[in-house]
């Protein structure tokens, strides 16, 4: 499949350019998916564990913060005191 520009010429050049940005996408979608695994492993190791009323309660916070990127820095805030 290659794009044709306005002029209606073929252009190969875009193609490949958009080409290699889907697969730098995909690629990066693989790796967070590998990542978002590993985390949710993590949690469900330290639940199945012997916890602290407080350890609990951070879990508890910690899966309720879909999408949320400061959450170490909030946890340190909140529990630090």
């Amino acid at each position: 499949m290659v794009t044709r520009s306005w002029a209606g010429e073929r252009d190969t050049a875009l193609y490949s350019r958009v080409m290699e940005s889907l697969e730098a996408i995909r690629e990066s979608l693989v790796l967070h998916s590998k990542e978002i695994y590993a985390m949710e492993q993590a949690l469900m190791a330290a639940a199945s564990s012997r916890l602290t009323e407080k350890q609990h309660a951070l879990l508890r916070w910690i899966a309720g913060r879909d999408g949320e990127f400061c959450v170490y820095t909030v946890l340190i805030d909140r529990y630090s005191e």
